[in-house]
């Protein structure tokens, strides 16, 4: 072979091999363009999606900058008020600070009734008085015309008229009241309750007696009188 051809068959040799080479070279290209273009896209959806994150994040934390001033705007008049409230002196009396209730005003019959007691207890003291003492007229004050009294003698019921002739015949000299009950029964009348202990002379069948006593008493044109009188004898 003539030496000057074998370069040239080398040549063609290595000729026929290039686009081979090339081919390879070529695909080998395209892919490693479509494994980029493919990690270009997977990057380009993953910051997508990273971006969406960090805007709905942003979007999410200016909605609560935004909301809790709002908040605590409309808790600050509510604690103002609640406040004010504690301060001031609540509906049942109780003033502010103290911790304690207020007296209110007694009602009207609570405050009247030691009145009602007193100025009864007072006009039966002065009746036993006039009977004492044998003022028939002083004691006839006291009594109602329709008066009725019940004594622990048995001798039965006594009218106005009957009673105030034994004030004539007082025999007791001496006597004691005591244990007073008023109890009201409306606006005008009462149920007085006492126990008195009497004394008689010496000269008497009987020295000592113990009694208890219960009257009715009645308020006619603003006067109280006694309308009823009953005793019962304490052995």
């Amino acid at each position: 072979m003539h030496p000057l051809r074998i370069p040239i068959v080398a040549k063609r040799r290595l000729n026929r091999n290039q686009p081979t080479r090339n081919v390879e070279e070529t695909f080998n290209a395209r892919g490693m363009n479509s494994a980029l273009t493919v990690a270009r896209e997977a990057c380009k959806i993953r910051g997508a999606s990273l971006g969406e994150g960090i805007v709905r994040n942003w979007i999410l934390c200016s909605c609560i900058a935004i909301v809790l001033p709002c908040f605590a705007i409309a808790q600050q008049p509510a604690a103002a008020g609640g406040s004010a409230t504690a301060d001031k002196p609540a509906a049942t009396g109780k003033p502010a600070g103290t911790g304690k209730p207020a007296q209110s005003a007694p009602p009207k019959t609570a405050a009247a009734q030691p009145k009602l007691a007193d100025l009864l207890e007072a006009k039966v003291r002065a009746a036993w008085a006039a009977f004492k003492n044998k003022d028939k007229n002083g004691y006839a004050a006291f009594l109602t015309d329709d008066f009725q009294a019940v004594e622990s003698d048995g001798d039965g019921e006594r009218s106005k008229a009957k009673t105030l002739r034994e004030v004539e015949h007082s025999l007791y000299t001496d006597y004691l009241l005591q244990l007073f009950q008023v109890q009201p029964l409306g606006t005008h009348y009462a149920f007085v309750t006492y126990e008195s202990s009497m004394q008689f002379p010496k000269t008497a069948a009987l020295r000592f007696r113990r009694v208890f006593i219960g009257e009715l008493w009645t308020n006619r044109d603003g006067e109280w009188k006694m309308m009823r009188y009953q005793e019962t004898l304490v052995r």
